[in-house]
């Protein structure tokens, strides 16, 4: 599936950022992007905090970058970083505020870059002594597929779908053809 988030995340990736998040209603495809872009790194790790309430306890206990690496690895995950700059992918961080607040420490340590989704728009969790994060960390929002990336997903080409935009646009009627075409699309999908 292709959405138009991942041009968003590729040029993250290649700007001097080190930590985004992902923000926006559940079952938008966060999940399903982040593991996607993830296939750009040579390594990442994956961890979802609503699934796992042991990996909130690590996050709780502390909001150094060094001891929040190393009690994760206590729990099975480990970073390489020897193939280059690994991704860290936190889902579901806003079942933990204090995982949210980390980002800031995590980004500063620059140890790999680091995507997280907040499925909560406009909430910014943070508690105690805890600061939030802004200014260390991008926010994307990300919503639901629009017309076009919905006409990608039944298998209609970039090209095609830029003509029917510009159809649209225009307040032009769709060509017989085109309609044609969309339906036997639609029908073999």
């Amino acid at each position: 599936m292709d959405r138009k988030v991942h041009d968003t995340l590729l040029k993250w990736k290649s700007s001097s950022g080190r930590a985004l998040v992902l923000e926006g209603p559940r079952q938008t495809g966060k999940t399903f992007i982040m593991k996607e872009f993830s296939k750009s790194y040579h390594y990442s790790v994956y961890i979802d905090l609503e699934e796992n309430e042991e990996l909130k306890t690590v996050f709780e206990q502390t909001n150094d970058a060094s001891e929040i690496y190393e009690k994760l690895s206590y729990n099975g995950i480990r970073f390489d970083t020897s193939s280059g700059d690994p991704l860290f992918i936190i889902d579901g961080i806003q079942s933990c505020p204090r995982a949210f607040s980390a980002l800031k420490p995590l980004a500063v340590d620059g140890r790999c870059d680091m995507i997280a989704s907040v499925s909560l728009p406009g909430v910014e969790p943070s508690e105690g002594d805890f600061p939030s994060p802004m200014g260390y960390v991008q926010m994307v929002e990300m919503g639901p597929m629009d017309f076009e990336e919905f006409l990608w997903a039944m298998g209609i080409g970039k090209e095609l779908t830029a003509k029917i935009r510009q159809w649209i646009d225009t307040g032009s009627e769709i060509d017989v053809s085109i309609g044609s075409a969309l339906t036997r699309t639609s029908e073999n999908s």
